[in-house]
């Protein structure tokens, strides 16, 4: 059952257009962003088996070859941690395995560069 309100004066009707308008664009906004967001996911996910297996040898019960741990993914980013001595290495990893996990899930669309920073703290 659903409980409908009904504006009685104009300006309480025009009120609730412009709520009623502003949610439609907020739908239409999270449908055409979805299907990116869920693109995203899709290649990150392979990206981040790549990193792991590539932080070990290619092997899954390996022992890591650097000091470098995940710590959050969002959207399109990996953020890990890695010993400032093995940052640049670790980086080197990253953008070639999410590069790599790329090209092999979306063969049809061009990639620009993958970009790495190296930081202190995860900028945004």
């Amino acid at each position: 059952m659903e409980a409908i309100a009904i504006a009685k004066t104009p300006e309480a009707q025009g009120e609730a257009r412009r709520a009623k308008e502003k949610e439609e664009e907020q739908i239409k906004r999270w449908a055409g962003n979805q299907p990116i967001q869920s693109s995203c996911v899709d290649i990150l996910k392979p990206a981040m088996v790549k990193i792991y297996l590539a932080l070990r040898g290619d092997s899954w019960t390996g022992e890591l070859l650097y000091d470098a741990h995940f710590l959050l993914t969002a959207h399109d980013e990996i953020v890990m941690e890695a010993r400032e001595d093995q940052a640049k290495a670790v980086a080197q990893i990253m953008k070639d395995c999410m590069q790599e996990a790329y090209n092999d899930v979306a063969k049809s669309v061009t990639l620009g560069p993958v970009d790495v920073t190296i930081s202190d703290y995860w900028e945004k």
